[in-house]
């Protein structure tokens, strides 16, 4: 008889061990032992994961110079993704200035970076009023060409203005993790020269 409880009691315990992790635990208090996934070790408390460590699978969204902690994740299959995915850094990108100079029936937008890191790229957004609903101006995202050491020089042409229309312009930046910042608005008064 003893012969057949001891199988029944590990396995028993083997399903409660990896079936009841598919309900969300917080991280501030959930354990697991390291020997599990990282193959030895004692248990670590998931406030005290980072990106870096051996335990548990790191993100394809990390920032491997400088991973993201897991004190703000709760525990569902599939490991910390979702905690390093909700814990991305900020983006990188010091913006020097960001202008719009009117023409004739045209407003060239001009924005300079003093560094840029894990930069994917800008968009650039229009609007008739400061507070209005703004329309993004390039169908493809405009590459990023600066370093973390040496920015760049950015322009765009916006030609699809009207004289004496006041337009408004925003610049977004997007990092290599989906990441955005907004900057602006400036605005532009296009408008034929010698002309009030």
């Amino acid at each position: 008889m003893k012969k057949k409880v001891v199988p029944f009691v590990l396995c028993l315990a083997f399903i409660m061990l990896f079936a009841y992790p598919a309900a969300a635990m917080e991280s501030a208090s959930y354990k697991i032992p390291s020997t599990v996934l990282s193959g030895g070790g004692s248990p670590m408390s998931s406030a005290s994961y980072n990106g870096n460590s051996t335990l548990g699978q790191p993100s394809p969204l990390m920032n491997p110079s400088n991973p993201p902690t897991s004190t703000s994740y709760d525990n569902y299959p599939g490991f910390w993704y979702g905690a390093l995915i909700a814990s991305a850094p900020p983006t990188l990108i010091e913006l020097a200035s960001f202008t719009a100079t009117p023409f004739d029936r045209l407003v060239v937008l001009e924005w300079v970076t003093a560094s840029e890191i894990d930069n994917a790229g800008f968009n650039l957004y229009r609007a008739e009023g400061e507070n209005g609903e703004y329309v993004k101006l390039n169908a493809a995202l405009i590459p990023a060409d600066g370093s973390p050491t040496e920015g760049a020089v950015y322009q765009f042409m916006d030609e699809d203005v009207q004289n004496r229309v006041t337009y408004y312009y925003k610049l977004e930046d997007i990092d290599i993790y989906g990441k955005s910042t907004l900057h602006g608005p400036v605005s532009a008064v296009p408008r034929r020269p010698g002309r009030d």
